[in-house]
């Protein structure tokens, strides 16, 4: 099976209810998932308190930390990105994250408008994805 290598965007209370099911560590994955989230490692970390990003790489694991989104989102050994930082940072960095050719796998929540930034219009034919609520 593949590895999914994936980069962390904010390292705050969201980032330390996640990382535990990273790898399939977490005792809380039920034995139908388990095989998926053994799959994933952590690349790497963003955060601006770079010193809690480091504490969190010590505890689930990752190759570096960062307070440069871009750096993160051009690595090329990246291939998702989980983004737990401000809910008003998702939505741009989702478009970043898919700008990079990472799956945003984000935890959204996205609200009002923001929601349409986030899945552009030709979003079908460059991603074969589709707004939810799209008919």
């Amino acid at each position: 099976m593949n590895r999914v290598r994936l980069g962390v965007i904010g390292c705050g209370g969201m980032c330390k209810a996640h990382l535990p099911s990273v790898g399939g560590k977490s005792q809380a994955i039920s034995d139908q998932y388990r095989p998926y989230a053994e799959r994933i490692e952590i690349r790497g970390l963003v955060d601006v308190n770079l010193e809690r990003a480091e504490q969190y790489r010590e505890q689930f694991g990752g190759d570096y930390v960062t307070d440069d989104v871009d750096k993160l989102l051009s690595d090329p050994e990246v291939d998702a990105v989980l983004i737990t930082a401000w809910h008003d940072t998702h939505a741009p960095f989702s478009l970043k994250a898919m700008e990079h050719g990472e799956l945003s796998v984000n935890p959204a929540r996205i609200e009002g408008g923001s929601a349409n930034n986030v899945v552009p219009d030709n979003a079908n034919q460059r991603f074969n994805i589709r707004p939810r609520n799209a008919n």
